[in-house]
């Protein structure tokens, strides 16, 4: 019996059983206490320079302490905004950093090898840079990363990528490329080392992608790597530098190998040629069962001075999808092009989600007003929308939501609505006001004070442009479940309490 109380007591008293803070309760208790943002997001120091100082003294309360919280003091490390530690005090904490945000070009060597976010983004002076040692052996000796995002310089002549900057890094779930020059490396060797585990991928201005980075060049639908994980592709070119310009047969042969692939964002100018965009839209369909969000950043071609819908892109939003677009986003569309709405409209069973950027010049008056007629069907048969945004309307032109007003909408399940202007000759400070329009009567939109039944979740409670907000909120009347009203940088609801995004 003695024994076993000794052996009771040995237990009860061991280091593990009696440290508080490895109960996660009582650790994540004190972290709110004290705490600094770890979510990517650069700390600001400055503005934090208070709550630093009291964690610095907080983690000296004991060496468990110290051991506990001083790798969460430098977790993140973002040189811009702690350029006051010195070069000694970095390199002797770099072990502790898992995200690291830079902008310009790394001057210093780190020594941190556990990152799990890198983020090296550029400036306009680091253009005629054109080497990057010491970010090829930070992104090299970090084969823990979960998150990379690597900028080139902005000069005319791209860097190559090299094929052992990727060759460790097989846990990386995001991968973003920036301003590379891909002639010398294929693909495949990028992509290969983190097949497994990619699920994100965005390309903006890499140049010179060729046929059979991904599958076998006598066989285009074999692919010599497969994507299981990967589930959005967002690729971003220049339109008017021809080299530039990503092969459209790449991004077929992407898809093919991309099995689980839900979101794709690309300028339809990338595949401009009617068969390319038609066989982009056969792949999506035959070897992507799960696409479903489209984002397609320009539908416009500019041709003599006049702007059309690039010819592919109605046939490519209408045939892309197997089973149906659940969100959709459009940019420069232009309002007069009933065919492009009829594409959109043929997702009516299916979509959610709807965004519309027009392109809007020249677009005021009765032209306004047609495009409103054009507009109206996606209100109408789209039943399944949930949120509907509609961008660059020409600000001033409330006929428009008369136009809107008079008609049923058929989306009974919309909570949210959202607008955002074009200043199309307009002062913004003077636009949209109505003559009976006070000072008074403007500032009581607000979350304290309804107007029509809306309060507004913004510091900012005088609305430069309140006479066109309450155009908006004659038109929502009856329309559904609407809750929530976008209009530019303001917020609208109809409750008093603001959204959970606000808080």
């Amino acid at each position: 019996m003695q024994e076993t109380r000794q052996q009771q007591q040995q237990q009860y008293s061991s280091p593990a059983r009696c440290r508080a803070l490895n109960i996660p309760e009582i650790l994540m208790a004190i972290g709110e206490c004290f705490y600094l943002s770890t979510d990517g997001q650069a700390t600001e120091w400055a503005a934090n320079r208070d709550k630093i100082v009291s964690l610095l003294a907080f983690i000296q309360v004991s060496k468990l302490w110290f051991r506990t919280f001083h790798p969460i003091l430098w977790y993140s490390y973002n040189p811009f905004n702690m350029y006051h530690f010195s070069h000694h005090s970095i390199s002797t904490n770099a072990p502790h950093f898992r995200i690291v945000n830079i902008s310009g070009v790394l001057s210093k060597q780190l020594g941190c090898t556990q990152l799990v976010t890198l983020e090296l983004l550029k400036t306009y002076t680091d253009r005629k840079i054109l080497d990057l040692p010491l970010e090829r052996q930070l992104v090299s000796t970090n084969p823990g990363l979960k998150t990379l995002v690597w900028e080139g310089p902005q000069s005319s002549i791209y860097i190559t990528l090299q094929k052992d900057d990727f060759a460790e890094l097989g846990s990386v779930r995001e991968l973003v490329l920036y301003r590379w020059n891909n002639m010398e490396l294929p693909f495949i060797d990028v992509l290969r080392p983190m097949a497994n585990t990619l699920t994100t991928l965005k390309l903006r201005h890499i140049t010179h992608f060729s046929v059979g980075n991904l599958t076998d060049s006598n066989d285009p639908t074999t692919t010599r790597v497969t994507l299981p994980r990967l589930e959005s592709v967002l690729i971003d070119t220049c339109r008017y530098d021809y080299p530039r310009r990503i092969n459209p047969y790449f991004i077929r042969e992407l898809v093919v190998a991309s099995p689980n692939l839900r979101t794709l964002g690309l300028k339809l100018h990338q595949v401009d040629d009617q068969h390319g965009a038609s066989e982009l839209a056969r792949c999506l369909r035959e070897y992507c069962p799960n696409f479903k969000e489209l984002t397609i950043q320009s539908v416009l071609n500019y041709m003599g001075g006049e702007s059309t819908t690039i010819s592919s892109a109605i046939a490519f939003i209408r045939d892309c999808s197997a089973s149906g677009l659940t969100k959709l986003t459009v940019w420069d569309a232009p309002w007069h092009d009933k065919e492009l709405f009829l594409a959109i409209i043929s997702h009516a069973g299916t979509l959610v989600d709807l965004e519309v950027s027009w392109a809007v010049e020249g677009y005021v008056g009765q032209h306004s007003v047609d495009g409103a007629r054009c507009v109206l069907p996606l209100l109408t048969q789209c039943r399944q929308l949930k949120s509907f945004m509609i961008i660059d309307v020409p600000l001033g032109e409330t006929a428009v939501f008369d136009v809107w007003k008079k008609e049923d909408w058929g989306c009974k399940k919309l909570e949210t609505f959202g607008i955002k202007f074009a200043w199309i000759g307009e002062d913004e400070d003077s636009a949209g006001s109505d003559e009976d329009d006070t000072d008074t009567e403007a500032e009581q939109i607000s979350g304290m004070n309804p107007v029509m039944g809306w309060y507004q979740h913004d510091s900012d409670t005088r609305h430069v442009f309140s006479g066109v907000v309450k155009c908006l909120f004659r038109m929502l009347e009856g329309k559904g479940n609407i809750k929530t009203l976008l209009v530019d940088k303001y917020r609208y609801s109809r409750s008093k309490l603001a959204p959970l995004s606000d808080v």
